[in-house]
């Protein structure tokens, strides 16, 4: 007999479980089921992630979140960053809920990361070197060829309550993301901002409310039909 439902967590683009874990803890202690879904090409080799392309980083979300499904009547997903954009490819699946975190719908806003730069040279120009030095320019084009695909189209397809999740001194996934990723869903929706958090807020000190908030929505739309009336 299959379980009622399970957490789903997608990571982000280049990233990996750390970007979730802590979630992942938080919900486990509460006594909910969650599992990790690891994209194709994620493994921190540079040549993996050079030859991977948007259709694996799919396949291999469909295909782990298929085999959960073996266990499970349904599944929650929580898709951080660009694994926002993988989530909307699973709407024809049996999915009770949508999670959107610091997804973005634009990129990085400029005027934030000069901002860090300049308020905090070594911290933050060490990381933005870093992620330009290891990140391949092939998978930076198939993030922006998942990103034009997605944004048009997929979001209007769901059909079931959904949670967004935005920074506002979000420096990769520009904070006006949210509205627009509003603007595209026609079912029951959400929007809850925080002040500060950065990017990967699950490693942030506005972790803890971010875990909350999406307790509160997951047990929401787990015992209410009706949820828009709450």
């Amino acid at each position: 007999m299959k379980m009622e439902n399970c957490v789903v967590l997608i990571h982000g683009f280049g990233g990996g479980y750390f970007e979730l874990e802590n979630l992942d803890k938080f919900l486990t202690e509460k006594g909910i089921d969650s599992r990790f879904v690891q994209l194709a090409g994620h493994t921190g080799r540079y040549k993996d992630f050079m030859l991977v392309t948007r259709k694996q980083w799919i396949k291999s979300a469909r295909k782990k979140i298929e085999e959960i499904l073996e266990e499970y009547e349904t599944v929650t997903i929580v898709g951080f960053s660009m694994g926002g954009l993988i989530a909307t490819y699973m709407a024809d699946l049996p999915v009770k809920s949508f999670i959107f975190v610091n997804t973005p719908l634009k990129l990085s806003d400029a005027g934030k990361v000069v901002g860090n730069v300049v308020g905090s040279f070594a911290q933050y120009a060490n990381k933005y070197i870093r992620a330009t030095i290891k990140t391949p320019l092939p998978a930076l084009y198939e993030l922006n060829e998942l990103l034009k695909e997605t944004k048009d189209t997929n979001f209007s397809k769901i059909k079931v309550p959904c949670l967004i999740l935005q920074t506002r001194d979000d420096d990769t996934a520009n904070s006006k993301s949210a509205e627009l990723i509003s603007q595209r869903l026609k079912c029951q929706h959400e929007v809850i901002r925080y002040d500060r958090g950065g990017h990967k807020i699950f490693n942030g000190d506005y972790c803890d409310t971010a875990c909350e908030d999406i307790l509160d929505f997951i047990e929401l739309t787990n015992h209410s039909v009706n949820w828009h009336t709450l």
